[in-house]
């Protein structure tokens, strides 16, 4: 009996989970998870997953920021204006880039980027709790939040919570 090497053709057929399967597999059990919210439907669904899409993208920002230049970020999340911006160590709106590295136009004039805005998704922010920090989420140079917490969006009449876990820096969807 002979063992393969990690370098030959029989290695090389053994089912891999590629970037693509596990993103592929991801998305599948979000749309499960998040069609799964009780009282939401229809095209509710969509702007549920629009809203976590964005949620997490800039909460998933901030901690990797935070881990890259070893300095605190966040995300501050306007309750009553129904906004959220990812912030720098001096609480300052970060400067969006395109994919070339790029600065996009500022769109306040004032080279600040424009927070981005729930209720254009068709959703209201009730609340957001993340300890010390209020409704501003904030991520220590070793990428992890100071605090866990919480955000709670209204997506039609139902209320859908996000809970930021302490320990991963990971913000998911409450389980019920």
């Amino acid at each position: 009996m002979t063992t393969a090497d990690p370098g030959t053709a029989t290695a090389a057929r053994r089912p891999v989970l590629t970037m693509r399967r596990f993103l592929g597999a991801g998305s599948v059990m979000l749309l499960l998870i998040l069609a799964g919210v009780p009282g939401v439907e229809g095209e509710d669904i969509v702007t549920l997953n629009t809203v976590h899409t964005r949620l997490t993208a800039a909460f998933d920002g901030a901690r990797a920021n935070a881990l890259g230049s070893g300095r605190p970020h966040g995300v501050a999340i306007d309750v009553v204006g129904d906004r959220f911006v990812p912030i720098d160590e001096h609480g300052k709106p970060l400067q969006q880039v395109d994919i070339q590295g790029k600065p996009l136009p500022a769109a306040d004039g004032w080279g600040a980027p424009a927070p981005a805005s729930l209720k254009s998704m068709g959703a209201d922010v009730v609340s957001a709790r993340f300890g010390k920090g209020g409704a501003t989420a904030v991520f220590g140079r070793d990428g992890l939040p100071l605090a866990g917490g919480e955000v709670v969006v209204k997506i039609g009449q139902v209320p859908v919570t996000w809970v930021l876990d302490a320990a991963t820096g990971r913000l998911l969807p409450a389980e019920d």
